[in-house]
């Protein structure tokens, strides 16, 4: 957890405290710049408030990236085999029913990289009380950027008023989706028939 500030140092950034009269930030760029990576020869100590820190890194993580969503059911076929192959996904092994499947979802969310097809999440909903979320998965070489959570939020932004929002987590992904939100359904047991990898 943050404490209730953080001090970062923080190169080429300044306010009034640093040397540097002609460059005035606010915290958002700052944590962009630090996310980034950027630096310059002169620093300063600045404030950011913990709840600032926690909303904008992800933001500025794919600010550095160049990450831009776009819900659309219209996709290469080709690059959205390659992403689920990427992630060893069975569904990567039925092209025509995976791209069919997207195509019939409530929302399909991607998350790109200029060109490159880099994350990708689907719902099936009624479209009033209830959503489901069955495929979230991010290329291996994007995860841990806050790409899963930029489609996650694009979701709530649709689905955020909904009696109940579902989806079934893999162990190793139960710490993302709580951060995101979601919590054990009481005492209840996800069942399914499954005809994919075991």
């Amino acid at each position: 957890m943050f404490e209730e500030d953080i001090y970062l140092v923080a190169n080429a950034v300044t306010d009034s405290r640093c040397n540097l009269p002609h460059k005035k930030i606010d915290d958002f760029e700052l944590l962009c710049m630090i996310s980034a990576g950027l630096s310059h020869a002169n620093s300063c100590i600045l404030p950011i408030n913990s709840s600032f820190t926690a909303r904008l890194s992800i933001e500025c993580l794919s600010l550095s990236m160049n990450i831009n969503l776009r819900e659309d059911k219209t996709l290469n076929q080709d690059q959205v085999i390659n992403l689920y192959k990427a992630n060893r996904w069975s569904a990567g092994e039925k092209p025509k029913e995976l791209i069919a499947a997207l195509a019939n979802s409530d929302a399909v969310i991607t998350a790109w990289h200029d060109d490159r097809l880099v994350g990708l999440g689907n719902a099936i909903s009624d479209g009033y009380l209830v959503v489901y979320y069955p495929h979230l998965l991010v290329h291996p070489e994007y995860q841990g950027a806050g790409v899963g959570q930029m489609i996650m939020q694009k979701f709530q932004e649709k689905y955020g008023g909904f009696h109940q929002q579902i989806l079934v987590a893999n162990n190793h992904a139960v710490k993302f989706y709580r951060k995101c939100g979601f919590k054990r359904a009481y005492k209840t047991t996800p069942m399914w028939i499954f005809k994919g990898y075991s």
